[in-house]
């Protein structure tokens, strides 16, 4: 793999181009990419693409669109006062997206 296709791969993985030639200069331009790799992951360097969100984007999910919990069933519910069992049931939704496929 010739410099500017291995420079184009390691910033694909998200390393700064000064990195990837500081590895690739001390290890020569022959050296295989899992050398480069383990290198650039053995001086600490840190791929960039995820460096700007530190905390993952939360999404809600579910029908209910209020921020208020004891109207999204998660608080007390006045049906739970009921006594009927019934009354307290929640509908579910089962899409198979658990399944292992084969």
């Amino acid at each position: 793999m010739q410099r500017s296709s291995k420079m184009e791969f390691f910033q694909k993985l998200g390393y700064s181009r000064e990195d990837v030639a500081r590895v690739l200069g001390k290890l020569g331009e022959d050296a295989l990419v899992n050398d480069v790799l383990q290198e650039l992951i053995q001086t600490g360097s840190r791929p960039s693409a995820h460096e700007g969100s530190a905390a993952p984007l939360l999404v809600p999910r579910g029908s209910c669109g209020t921020l208020d919990s004891s109207q999204c069933g998660l608080g007390v519910d006045s049906r739970e006062d009921s006594g009927d069992p019934a009354s307290s049931l929640r509908p579910i939704v089962i899409d198979g997206s658990n399944v292992a496929m084969r």
